[in-house]
């Protein structure tokens, strides 16, 4: 290559770098549409709308000042981050998909997602308050432990399946119940230091054969 054809490359390659970095300019958001975003140059004598970028995961909002890329070709423009927002107090929203969505404030932080897999060795977590509304829940574990100072339950049915069964009481055990109906396969065993059957109306005792004493 000859010293002029070599400097007429470097002339034209920093002359595609300038346009690049001309493509790269501040911007104001002036609203958002179903189409994108309206944004309006620094100078205020440019105006037109843009896309987020995927690399932009933070949703731009009315008033932010943004860095956006004017592609020459195709006359696209891609915001590609956000540098200022015009509220700092406004929540922020990350888009990481349609359906995944981050949304944070100082204080709260909300995860929306269709569905949603944690996997871990070890998953320590600690609330104040806890509350959850589930339309199903299903749970597997090998080993649960549950410690309550106070229990409360509140059940439309309950149904439960146990291969063995062992209850401890320290102190009072009370079921109150409409009706109550026990039944056993083989036998019925009531062990204490004193048994009383208290009934307001009948007692009724039913058997082939009855041994008392």
């Amino acid at each position: 290559m000859s010293s002029l054809g070599r400097t007429k490359w470097v002339s034209q390659r920093n002359e595609a770098f300038l346009l690049r970095d001309e493509s790269i300019n501040r911007f104001q958001v002036l609203g958002v549409t179903p189409q994108g975003y309206l944004l309006v140059a620094a100078n205020g004598d440019q105006t037109q709308c843009a896309t987020c970028a995927v690399s932009c995961l933070l949703e731009p909002i009315t008033g932010d000042q943004v860095l956006a890329f004017q592609d020459n070709e195709t006359r696209e423009t891609f915001i590609l981050a956000v540098l200022t927002r015009s509220n700092a107090n406004a929540h922020r929203s990350y888009a990481f998909s349609d359906a995944v969505r981050l949304e944070a404030t100082d204080s709260d932080l909300k995860l929306q997602a269709n569905s949603m897999h944690l996997e871990a060795a070890e998953c320590n977590v600690k609330f104040q308050q806890f509350h959850g509304a589930y339309g199903h829940l299903s749970e597997t574990a090998n080993s649960a432990s549950l410690v309550a100072g106070e229990l409360t339950q509140s059940i439309g049915r309950f149904l439960g399946k146990f291969r063995d069964f062992f209850k401890r009481v320290d102190g009072l055990d009370r079921t109150q119940a409409s009706n109550i109906e026990q039944t056993a396969a083989h036998q019925l065993l009531l062990r204490s230091d004193f048994t009383k059957i208290r009934s307001t109306h009948v007692v009724k005792i039913d058997a082939n054969k009855i041994d008392l004493g």
